[in-house]
């Protein structure tokens, strides 16, 4: 273990509901307790999330103006003084060894680096989902990798709620980016790749949990595909190996279909009649080559866009 390393809990907050609770009362009771708890409420109301604060002098509230989520982090990362930055939501919670399982990962409290574990996925009234299992098994094949930026630009593994990261990491990797968001997450964990820093992964059980439910960020379709595409499109502007360039242009047809589907198929269905076939190839094709890597794409979004495609031309035929 990295022995009498301080870890600073970092968590915004914004208009939070009673799950906050469950996510503060996590990080308190960790087997390798937190050194200090630096909540940050993103310009929001005050009086629910400071009357569930309970009495630890551990805790550092802080309320600034609006900026959204990655902005509070970069606040949190800004007034910690830990060895190491360890992240929560705040609909969130961690299981009580998840710091003391991290940590035993890394000898010394001075190595920089990023240390990673799975998540289990639960429902607004706590129930464990069956996606559970399938994120687990896509975090443990991408975690063998020997190329962690590529299984990384193959689509983010890595959830919000879990990474423990050194906080000299920040100082040459950079901060989150607002412009990024809801993806401002996956952008940080490609820059501390990107530097080279070692990212550890714990394998042998889930130590966060991630609440699924409609308020979510990841339910902000629209946006979600734009920043994802822009992530991409800057990697491929970089000089990177032609596999790694191969799973960006993969990664860009899932995008394009997604955004096919979900931006055209009900508002624009003749323009997605026409432009649906030429991504839906482009797919077929580039996923296939992609099979050689090891990192192929998710086939749902190939399914539901023949699904929609045939729907779509019963309609129209139809409707004539």
């Amino acid at each position: 273990m990295s022995q009498n390393a301080r870890v600073s809990a970092i968590m915004a907050v914004y208009n939070p509901n009673h799950h906050v609770v469950r996510a503060i009362e996590s990080v308190l009771n960790q087997t390798y307790p937190v050194s200090e708890f630096l909540i940050i409420n993103d310009g929001g109301p005050e009086e629910f999330i400071k009357s569930v604060l309970p009495d630890d002098p551990r805790i550092r509230y802080i309320l600034q103006k609006n900026g959204r989520v990655a902005a509070a982090r970069n606040t949190g990362i800004e007034n910690a003084t830990g060895d190491y930055l360890a992240f929560l939501d705040q609909d969130d919670f961690w299981f009580p060894e998840k710091l003391s399982e991290q940590l035993n990962l890394v000898e010394f409290k001075a190595v920089p680096c990023m240390i990673v574990s799975p998540v289990q996925v639960i429902d607004n009234q706590d129930r464990v989902l069956k996606t559970t299992q399938t994120k687990l098994e896509i975090y443990l094949k991408k975690a063998e990798s020997a190329d962690q930026l590529s299984a990384l630009l193959a689509g983010n593994f890595i959830y919000s709620s879990v990474p423990v990261i050194h906080h000299s990491v920040f100082k040459v990797a950079g901060r989150f980016q607002t412009r990024f968001e809801p993806h401002d997450d996956w952008a940080m964990y490609l820059k501390i790749s990107e530097h080279g820093f070692p990212i550890y992964f714990y394998v042998d059980k889930p130590l966060s949990v991630w609440r699924r439910h409609s308020q979510n960020e990841s339910n902000n379709w629209v946006r979600m595909l734009r920043t994802s595409s822009q992530i991409v499109r800057h990697y491929q502007n970089l000089p990177l190996p032609a596999s790694t360039q191969d799973i960006l242009k993969l990664k860009l047809c899932e995008i394009n279909l997604d955004r096919v589907n979900s931006l055209l198929y009900r508002i624009r269905p003749k323009t997605f009649r026409k432009m649906v076939p030429h991504f839906m190839y482009e797919f077929f094709m580039t996923n296939r080559k992609l099979n050689q890597y090891g990192y192929p794409a998710k086939k749902k979004s190939l399914g539901k866009s023949i699904k929609r495609y045939l729907i779509s031309l019963v309609m129209a035929w139809f409707n004539r």
